[in-house]
Parts: structure tokens; C-alpha cells; sequence
């Protein structure tokens, strides 16, 4: 086996500087991926929880669209008639027949796509709803903001579970000769703005987490079973339609801790998967659920892993070619003339003077 003293000075600092090339490339290379890999998943949480602000920001916006155009509504030409008409039925079919010119205006407003117009009778009886033919039903029950209207005789803007979920409402009171004769509420889909952000977003899901005696209270328990089966703590998770996502692992016993001990947007990840659940409150100010969104960032992160070794192979190159560089000028500047001299030292010691001399 050859020894290291076999080797000439130069072999030996390519050796050392080699070693030492290798060592740091193998750190950097550990320490970079760790550190872009770590702000990755830092900014795609950052990016969660600025998603869920704007989210939030969308809801209230939408709220206020929404009394708004409940306002218009309960200022139709046609409301008084169909209110004095002693026949509710004849009242509310005449009333859906003179709403559709107005219906045609907000459709006008792009933004308005999926909404429903519902007007009730004091206190809380349902006069038409636009979307379906059920009416006169009593909503004392499970429709508070309702009764919260007809007590102050005020509007209001909220946020309400029905049967087809949260549903983002403005409620505006009907004073017909100045008495409160029942109220107006304009709905919009939570959907709608949730799909403002998350347009080009395939990969993800948006579900509401609500509380078990809401629902079990307004839903039949042929829908609770079919669209709210899944129980987690006090709370009811709406179906999944996304199976490529694992609710069930994301919602574990860590999240629903999460839940009991925190307040606000609360937002992590579980693997890939990015989570932010928005608190819904009500109109009395009580928190009745959480408006979940999900997303699988995993394709995201491996694209940026790809192109994190990318960048880590060109720097580990540059380091070796720098190093290179190292190693050729110290050849070429300290350790060529150091050869020389001592050859020349070396044959003057053996009285070979005469070549060095002109």
C-alpha cells in the first residue's frame, strides 16, 4: 500500500483540498436543501393563512352585497299587495311573478351568480322562496336571525347554517305603513367566495365544521346522514368530495384540540396538506362552526425540491471548479517555483553549477 509520504507536496494539498471540497459540499448541500426546503413550507403556511384573511375579508364583503340587495327587496312596488293579501298563496305567487324584473337587474352584477331570496311573515314565517316551492313554514325555531330582525326592526348581515350549509345572508325589515309586517333575507353561496381564490386550485377542498346540536336541529336525519356523517369532537364534518385528500387523518386529535384551545383563523399542515378553518359566528355573536379549506401542496413541494437539487448541483459544481482554481494557482504561484528552487538546490549541491550560470 502506497504511503502518503510517496506523494509529492502537490498530490498532497489536491488531496487535502479534495477532502475538504467534498466535506463542504455535503454540509452546504444538507444545510441549503434543509433551510429551502423549511421557507417553503414556511410560505406556503404564510400563504394559507393570508388566503383565509382574504377569505375572511370576501365573507364580510359579500355580507354587505348581500343586505344591500335585500334592502332593494324589501322595497319591491309589489310587496305591499302581497302582504295584504289575505290569501297567503295568492300573495306570494303574485309577489314571485312581479320579482323577476328585479331578479334580471342583479343578475346584471357579474358577480352575483348563486343567491336566494327568501321573504318571511312576522315574525318568522316563510312567505316565497324564490329556489323552491315550499313555503309558510314556521322558522321561529332555527332561525334566529330572523327573530333577531323582527325584534329590533333592524337590518342585519350574517352568517347562518341551513340545509345546503353556510349560507352568507343580509336581512332587511318590510315596514308596510309603518308597521313591521316581516322581513326579506338575500342569500349567497359560502361557495362563491371561496371559488375567488381558489379558482385554478384543483387540489383542494372546502368544508363546514359545524356543531352537532345545530345540525341536528335543522337538518332531517336522512341529510344529517347523508351530507354530515362524520363526527369529530362536538362538531360535524360536511362530506368530502375530494378523495384524493384524507380528511379524516387531517381532522385528528391534534386539530380538534386546536380547536377547543384556540381562537381566531386557526391554520397548519398535516404532511402536504395545508389546512385553514376560518370561526363562523352568528348573528348573536356565538361561534357555531368553522369554514374548513384544504389543499394538497404536494406536487408544489416536489417541483420546488427538483429545483432545489437543481441548485444545490450547480453550487456543489462551482465549489469543485473553485477549489480547482485554488489548487491550479497554488501550482502555478507557490509550488512550481518552490520545485524549482529546490532542483536547482539540489544540483548545485551536486556541482552542476555551470547551467545555472550564463
Amino acid at each position: 500500500m502506497l504511503r502518503l509520504q510517496n506523494y509529492s507536496l502537490r498530490a498532497k494539498i489536491f488531496a487535502l483540498l479534495s477532502v475538504v471540497a467534498v466535506v463542504y459540499v455535503v454540509i452546504l448541500t444538507y444545510f441549503f436543501y434543509s433551510t429551502s426546503i423549511g421557507s417553503v413550507e414556511d410560505n406556503l403556511r404564510k400563504e394559507q393563512t393570508d388566503n383565509s384573511m382574504i377569505l375572511n375579508s370576501l365573507i364580510e364583503d359579500y355580507k354587505t352585497k348581500a343586505l344591500l340587495i335585500a334592502r332593494v327587496f324589501a322595497n319591491n312596488s309589489a310587496v305591499k299587495e302581497a302582504y295584504s293579501n289575505p290569501d297567503d298563496k295568492a300573495g306570494s305567487d303574485y309577489l314571485m311573478a312581479s320579482l323577476k324584473s328585479t331578479i334580471d337587474e342583479v343578475l346584471k352584477d357579474k358577480s352575483v351568480k348563486d343567491f336566494q331570496i327568501h321573504y318571511h311573515k312576522a315574525p318568522a314565517k316563510s312567505f316565497l322562496r324564490t329556489w323552491t316551492n315550499k313555503r309558510f313554514d314556521d322558522l321561529t325555531a332555527f332561525r334566529p336571525s330572523i327573530i333577531q330582525v323582527a325584534d329590533s326592526k333592524s337590518a342585519i348581515k350574517t352568517i347562518e347554517f341551513g340545509v345546503g350549509g353556510f349560507a352568507l345572508r343580509g336581512i332587511a325589515p318590510i315596514i308596510i305603513d309603518g308597521v313591521y309586517a316581516g322581513s326579506v333575507e338575500f342569500l349567497f353561496n359560502l361557495t362563491d367566495a371561496v371559488n375567488l381564490i381558489s379558482n385554478n386550485i384543483t387540489d383542494r377542498v372546502s368544508l363546514n365544521l359545524i356543531e352537532k346540536s345545530i345540525a341536528q336541529t335543522i337538518l332531517k336525519p336522512d341529510e344529517l346522514n347523508k351530507l354530515y356523517s362524520t363526527e369529530f369532537g362536538n362538531y360535524l364534518l360536511s362530506l368530502n368530495n375530494n378523495p384524493k385528500i384524507p380528511v379524516a387523518e387531517i381532522f385528528s386529535d391534534i386539530l380538534i384540540e386546536k380547536i377547543k384551545n384556540e381562537s381566531g383563523i386557526i391554520s397548519g399542515n398535516y404532511q402536504n396538506y395545508y389546512y385553514s378553518l376560518i370561526p363562523v359566528i352568528d348573528c348573536n355573536d356565538k361561534p357555531i362552526g368553522y369554514l374548513a379549506n384544504i389543499q394538497d401542496n404536494s406536487v408544489l413541494i416536489e417541483k420546488q425540491k427538483g429545483n432545489i437539487i437543481i441548485e444545490v448541483v450547480i453550487i456543489g459544481v462551482l465549489v469543485f471548479l473553485f477549489i480547482g482554481a485554488i489548487i491550479f494557482f497554488i501550482d502555478v504561484l507557490i509550488l512550481k517555483p518552490i520545485r524549482k528552487v529546490t532542483f536547482m538546490a539540489n544540483e548545485i549541491s551536486k556541482g552542476n553549477i555551470g547551467q545555472f550560470t550564463d
